[in-house]
């Protein structure tokens, strides 16, 4: 992990930038069903990156959206 942001209208809702261009999406409220221990170490969404060499220094999510 290279960088993370939270949500700014979701605040436990981290976006974190990997070493092979990845962005991985964290929920951290827990789900029913799923054991707290395991909450914040399963991403809800991995996006890979087309392109394995780059790595994500920086994040922003969008306020639009």
């Amino acid at each position: 992990i290279f960088t993370c942001r939270w949500s700014p209208s979701r605040p436990l809702v981290l976006a974190a930038g990997t070493e092979h261009g990845g962005t991985l999406i964290y929920d951290l409220e827990p789900k029913e069903g799923t054991p707290a221990s395991l909450v914040p170490s399963i991403p809800v969404q991995e996006l890979p990156s087309s392109d394995r060499r780059s790595s994500i220094l920086s994040l922003e999510f969008n306020p639009k959206t």
